[in-house]
């Protein structure tokens, strides 16, 4: 399942289409605080449940978005180190 993600995370095309936009969808869920939290896997099941995802389907799902949401965490603390650096 790594590979899927990498897939997905690289550019979006017609075949993983779908994923970008739940994503995007899913990012709205987002806790607010200091920093970023993951999307609720409450919010993920969620949304399962209303586009009818299910078995195999819903872990292929899952393990893609929480695949893309580290890797957009992963980005956005980046980002936070930048800002944060002391500029000379």
């Amino acid at each position: 399942m790594e590979f899927a993600i990498e897939a997905v995370s690289k550019a979006p095309t017609e075949y993983n289409e779908f994923y970008w936009w739940a994503f995007n969808e899913l990012i709205t869920e987002r806790p607010i605080g200091m920093s970023a939290g993951p999307i609720p896997y409450s919010s993920i099941v969620m949304f399962c449940n209303e586009y009818n995802i299910t078995g195999y389907q819903k872990v292929v799902f899952s393990y893609v978005i929480r695949g893309l949401d580290n890797k957009h965490l992963e980005f956005l603390g980046k980002q936070l180190e930048q800002a944060n650096k002391p500029k000379r």
